[in-house]
């Protein structure tokens, strides 16, 4: 969660908790929940969040998970979620028209170790195993057939050696002066 504005070279990094919640006000491009207004609409653990219905975080078990690198039991919180979703569900008479799930172990592990690495691998077996819990909880809830299932990566991995690459994170500091928190 880290955004380098290019029209007025400033870089925003939205990976604490007390900057998390302001990503919604950095872009202007409507989201994807304000384009179905009328839609009961929800996020879990997605700093994107303008214009949803409901929004489920998990602030307290999730936050010291990650806090503490426990990236693989902080995704594993996420199908628990769905079994919520199933529940508000049978409250408002009505099933999401849109469920967004954000799994950010593997990015991070990514960035970590690298694409070529044992650690993502694993990771990305867990995020396997997370999906799999996930579908059981829609089929719980007698969904499975009217629902589709979407899989989206903010960008993808590929191993660059070591030199191969621009560090803009130390170009800003050193030739904009600008405070770049890493």
């Amino acid at each position: 969660h880290k955004w380098f504005d290019r029209y007025h070279l400033l870089y925003y990094s939205f990976n604490t908790t007390a900057t998390y919640p302001d990503v919604d006000r950095h872009f202007h491009a409507p989201t994807i929940y304000e384009r179905l207004p009328d839609r009961f609409t929800v996020s879990i653990q997605n700093p994107v969040r303008r214009g949803v219905t409901r929004t489920i975080d998990n602030w307290a078990t999730g936050g010291l998970r990650w806090f503490f690198r426990q990236y693989h039991a902080f995704d594993s919180l996420m199908p628990t979620q769905f079994e919520l979703i199933g529940k508000l569900a049978n409250q408002t008479g009505r099933w999401p028209a849109l469920i967004h799930a954000y799994h950010p172990a593997l990015d991070e592990i990514g960035h970590q170790h690298g694409p070529d690495s044992d650690a993502y691998r694993d990771t990305l077996r867990n995020v396997d195993r997370q999906i799999g819990r996930i579908r059981r909880a829609v089929e719980a809830a007698g969904m499975a057939e009217r629902s589709y299932f979407i899989f989206l990566s903010d960008h993808g991995f590929v191993g660059v050696p070591d030199g191969q690459h621009f560090d803009v994170s130390a170009w800003l500091r050193v030739e904009r002066g600008q405070v770049v928190a890493d």
